[in-house]
């Protein structure tokens, strides 16, 4: 997939959920990544990157959805 294809998916994933859907489940994605390479690799360094993105996308997520007055 190309660069355009994917930003036509992410457009179309906006349009048809909400900007905030899509950061909160970014932060579910990354969420489960840390989990799953902390349990099956072993790998803190690479975990603790993982869930730090997470949280970020978290706080995005709640500031938007301050923003919105949701």
């Amino acid at each position: 997939m190309n660069q355009r294809e994917v930003d036509d998916k992410l457009e179309e994933l906006v349009d048809k959920k909400t900007l905030m859907y899509v950061v909160e489940e970014l932060g579910n994605v990354c969420h489960a990544k840390a989990d799953h390479i902390q349990e099956n690799w072993q790998d803190m360094q690479t975990a603790r990157v993982w869930r730090r993105a997470a949280k970020l996308l978290d706080s995005l997520g709640a500031k938007i959805r301050r923003e919105m007055g949701i």
